[in-house]
């Protein structure tokens, strides 16, 4: 009988699996820590009737420069105008652009490093944001509800809010209504060129909440509730 060839045993490596270790839980605990509560506001746009409105979701540790981003959408304005923050005591918040001497008034603090928590810090605090200088949209915002735990909800988001906004550039609170007069009289000698600037579908009356917070929706994080002491 022939010899049997001897076998050669091949070892096989089997590929290291790298273990993915998890944040250790002090890590997490700390991290939520460092999560901001979420801020309930109204923001009221003044001088007009009947009221324009919206109430928002954000974190309390927004930027005072995204919380502009933030607006500009809420009330569908096109971001071409100047802008600042006020508050009672005459504080000024404005882009790092902005100097004192443009405006002449006094030394201003810089919106992209100003939180909203450390201009809002209890309930019913309030805060102006002026857009457009010319048109002076004033918009009164209120501290409605400070929220611990928002059950894990995204924010920004708008959850309620009145009447459409105006669009950009028609004069102000003065010049708004006046449009809206004009639009609600079609016999009116200006009908005709006013609803060709503002456009046909434009309804004063109506608000799509559900519009604004998908806009709202690529800015959002899932808020992490901060850990109770």
């Amino acid at each position: 009988m022939p010899k049997s060839a001897a076998v050669k045993s091949v070892a096989v490596k089997t590929p290291a699996v790298k273990s993915v270790a998890k944040k250790p839980a002090a890590k997490r605990i700390a991290a939520a820590k460092r999560a901001a509560p979420v801020y309930q506001i109204k923001v009221t746009l003044e001088d007009i009737e009947p009221l324009i409105w919206r109430r928002l979701l954000v974190r309390s540790d927004i930027k005072l420069s995204k919380l502009h981003d933030l607006l500009q959408t809420a009330f569908a304005w096109e971001d071409a105008h100047m802008h600042h923050f006020f508050n009672k005591e005459n504080q000024f918040f404005a882009p790092p652009e902005m100097t004192v001497d443009d405006f002449g008034g006094p030394p201003t603090r810089d919106t992209s490093q100003t939180c909203l928590n450390e201009v809002m810090t209890k309930l019913k605090d309030v805060l102006r944001y002026e857009y457009d200088f010319g048109d002076g949209w004033m918009h009164f915002i209120a501290l409605e509800e400070i929220i611990d735990d928002a059950g894990g909800a995204l924010v920004p988001a708008c959850i309620a809010g009145e009447n459409a906004a105006p669009p950009d550039d028609c004069g102000g609170p003065p010049g708004y209504m006046n449009l809206v007069q004009v639009l609600a009289d079609p016999a009116n000698q200006e009908y005709g060129e006013l609803l060709e600037w503002v456009g046909d579908k434009f309804d004063p009356h109506h608000v799509d909440i559900h519009a604004i917070t998908a806009r709202l929706h690529p800015r959002a994080r899932r808020w992490v509730p901060p850990a109770k002491s």
